[in-house]
């Protein structure tokens, strides 16, 4: 015990100091795209920080108590944020709910029936994918009978995208986002009326080339929302959590609401590290629809788990 205590002590200091310093470059993201990374583990910080103030309180050690929560506290405030929205989550009377499930494939991915399999058990209505290469587009042809109506850009790498349908579509198209193909713009006949599904895969931040591509990308994102009348739903892998700033940026300055205020946090990436989940897939809507549920879905063999979002539109 003698030797463990200065050990434990030690421990504590380094944890502290390094949750201090990430919590920091968080606050501090704007300025360079490698202090944007330290943005999307705040849930993680703000659980080691309570852990270490419990530890400081053992020892009657208040001083570190109080630094451990102060930096817990500014971790949380940005997420609990999240969830002050302006939703309807009340069922209108006399319209049907439907689903949306959103999912990255994963080109490495070969678990087909795990993909058919959680489509089938979710009732999805409308289903948009990202990683959608040549191979699943010829792996997924048993689904062409349940979904219909489809909106295909397969590729090699991993930016293909699709939209599979029950209802018809209205009306389709590829967008360049920031200079590349990143998005389809889908509106759907659905049994309440069309509906606008914008599908988006953006580019991961973990290269001053790939930050400056996703900066552009929401740019981008934020002009083709603002000029949508329709009911409509953004979703996809973003490669950015909601307290990311240039999520945040996009959010507030669009007057869109993202799907999961009041029905908790779905962390979607990456599948096999549980201690680093973050939600970097999400279902961002207008006005016009209402979000009743949303939850993770099942695992599909791919690095991302998929996103069920159930929701109506408000006539």
């Amino acid at each position: 015990m003698f030797r463990l205590r200065p050990r434990l002590t030690t421990l504590l200091i380094i944890t502290l100091a390094a949750c201090v310093a990430a919590t920091a470059a968080a606050y501090f993201a704007r300025l360079h795209w490698f202090l944007e990374l330290f943005s999307h583990f705040r849930v993680q910080y703000f659980v080691v920080l309570v852990a270490v103030a419990l530890s400081y309180a053992a020892q009657k050690k208040f001083v570190g108590v109080g630094i451990a929560l102060l930096c817990a506290a500014l971790n949380i405030i940005p997420v609990a944020n999240l969830f002050a929205t302006n939703l309807d989550t009340q069922l209108p009377t006399g319209v049907d709910p439907w689903v949306l499930v959103s999912t990255n494939l994963s080109s490495r991915n070969h678990d087909v029936d795990a993909v058919v399999e959680h489509l089938v058990t979710a009732q999805a209505d409308v289903v948009a994918m990202q990683e959608y290469t040549f191979r699943w587009a010829g792996d997924l042809t048993q689904l062409h009978d349940r979904y219909p109506h489809r909106f295909e850009l397969p590729r090699e790498d991993d930016y293909g995208l699709a939209l599979y349908s029950r209802w018809p579509l209205l009306a389709t198209a590829a967008i360049a986002l920031g200079g590349s193909t990143a998005a389809t713009v889908v509106d759907v006949e659905t049994a309440s009326g069309p509906v606008r599904v914008i599908n988006v895969h953006l580019r991961a931040p973990v290269t001053p080339t790939g930050a400056a591509q996703r900066a552009r990308q929401f740019a981008a994102l934020a002009e083709l929302t603002a000029s949508t009348e329709l009911p409509l739903a953004v979703v996809g892998d973003f490669n950015a959590t909601p307290w990311s700033p240039d999520f945040r940026q996009w959010i507030s300055g669009s007057g869109l609401q993202n799907g999961i205020g009041g029905h908790g946090v779905a962390y979607t990436w990456p599948t096999a590290a549980a201690p680093l989940w973050i939600p970097i897939d999400a279902c961002v809507v207008n006005n016009r629809l209402s979000v009743v549920a949303q939850r993770r879905g099942n695992r599909i063999g791919s690095d991302h788990f998929p996103l069920v979002t159930t929701l109506v539109t408000n006539l």
